[in-house]
């Protein structure tokens, strides 16, 4: 028998990493170490491991639902995206040139890339990338798919209307 709990995928116990990126260091534990969870944390702890252990600049003026962030260590410029949410999102990196190399520091591997490079994160993944320091990032677009979009945005919509609906609207409300 399998037990099935609402929301709960298998990146769920993930959903608290990204919220830590500015973290030097992350550790399990608390008053239980979670035994069970490994192979969530796997691919995100392999990604946060192979970044500097530095603070990152912020790229852009938004970080949501994506955080895209740069830092340029040790002759290359390391590049990192943080989905926040639970779920894929498409995001492009606009680069200021072609990458003449565009590595997976995580995986050890080249990538091909144009001065536009497209990718999907995963719900609250971490990926990492590493480039030459001329190439900088000048921006991205990170939207998710409008199957995913349009029920989020009726919902709160729905919500909106019932805080206004109310007799005694809560303060500040008017603004919105």
């Amino acid at each position: 028998m399998q037990a099935r709990t609402q929301g709960w995928t298998p990146t769920y116990n993930v959903r608290n990493y990204p919220f830590l990126l500015d973290a030097r260091r992350i550790t399990r534990g608390g008053l239980f170490l979670d035994r069970s969870h490994s192979e969530a944390l796997q691919s995100f702890a392999r990604n946060f491991r192979a970044l500097p252990r530095e603070k990152f600049q912020l790229v852009g003026v938004s970080n949501d639902p994506v955080t895209v962030r740069s830092l340029l260590h040790d002759g290359l410029r390391y590049v990192c995206l943080v989905n926040r949410e639970y779920y894929p999102i498409p995001v492009t990196l606009d680069f200021s040139r072609p990458p003449l190399r565009l590595t997976d520091p995580a995986a050890g591997e080249a990538l091909p890339a144009d001065a536009s490079w497209n990718i999907v994160l995963g719900p609250y993944s971490l990926r990492s990338f590493a480039v030459e320091p001329e190439t900088a990032v000048t921006g991205f677009t990170a939207r998710p798919h409008e199957e995913i979009a349009r029920p989020l945005l009726e919902r709160s919509r729905e919500a909106l209307a019932c805080l206004q609906a109310e007799e005694r609207p809560l303060p500040g409300l008017e603004a919105m």
